[in-house]
């Protein structure tokens, strides 16, 4: 996950509602870090071993550094209030696979992977 860099880097906001909605640039900015030092530590890594795995905030913050996005699909309404951007409406993103419909715990779900185009 990213989680480590970001905490390395002394930014402990992730999840942080004063964070919500900032870019990356903006998030650094702020703790006076580096974009380009956080992205050369993740590329210290093989890509298919670096993940963002974490809430709205921080996908929308990543997003824009990623070329893959897979991205678990569940057919339900959770009654949330924060979503992930759909990246059907992004021109940018491209399906590329979608698995069969799996039911667990009385939940539909698939799980598609993106390609960024």
């Amino acid at each position: 996950t990213t989680a480590p860099y970001f905490f390395e880097m002394g930014m402990h906001c992730l999840g942080c509602p004063a964070s919500r909605g900032e870019s990356l640039e903006q998030a650094c900015m702020v703790h006076g870090v580096s974009v380009d030092e956080l992205l050369k530590k993740a590329a210290k890594y093989p890509a298919d071993d670096v993940f963002v795995i974490g809430g709205a905030m921080l996908y929308r913050t990543m997003l824009p550094y990623c070329d893959t996005a897979i991205v678990t699909k569940v057919r339900a309404d959770g009654g949330a209030q924060v979503f992930y951007e759909n990246l059907d409406s992004l021109p940018e993103w491209r399906l590329e696979s979608e698995s069969e419909p799996l039911e667990d715990s009385g939940y539909t779900m698939t799980f598609c992977t993106y390609r960024k185009a």
